[in-house]
């Protein structure tokens, strides 16, 4: 398996997503699910502070790809053409479910790499993604249109 650092963009959309799910709290429609009912309040804890919850998740998929290669100082993904890449700055970005779904998916494969699936970060963010898909699914035309038992 490779790893990679993930471009700051895909933890900006990630963690605006999560700032959205939040302040769309005990809306309907809602476009995120309720952080509220997940079993880990770690990720509605660290919303709060945006920017550090992004430094802290561009700093996991360092150590993850600092794991899966422990001698080399140029991490792959961390060039771009040649140029090293800025270390991360947040930003909010619009988000829609289901590019946050595949950069929720890039993003922890990324950080599967030793120890790293062990922190409770990561397990916030896989019970995030479950969430999401089921949210998404249960919001499909086609899912309305299926009877209920």
């Amino acid at each position: 398996m490779s790893a990679y650092v993930v471009d700051p963009k895909t933890i900006n959309a990630i963690v605006s997503a999560l700032k959205t799910a939040v302040d769309q709290e005990g809306k309907y429609p809602s476009t995120f699910p309720d952080l509220r009912y997940l079993k880990t309040q770690t990720l509605r804890d660290a919303i709060s502070e945006p920017a550090e919850l992004g430094h802290t998740m561009y700093a996991m998929n360092i150590n993850a790809v600092e794991q899966r290669y422990p001698d080399t100082e140029d991490l792959p993904g961390t060039y771009t053409d040649g140029q090293r890449m800025d270390f991360y700055k947040y930003s909010r970005v619009e988000t829609f479910p289901i590019s946050i779904y595949k950069s929720l998916s890039c993003y922890l494969y990324q950080c599967s790499e030793g120890d790293v699936d062990q922190l409770p970060l990561y397990k916030a963010l896989i019970e995030f993604k479950s969430a999401l898909a089921e949210h998404m699914i249960e919001n499909m035309p086609e899912y309305e249109k299926n009877a209920w038992g």
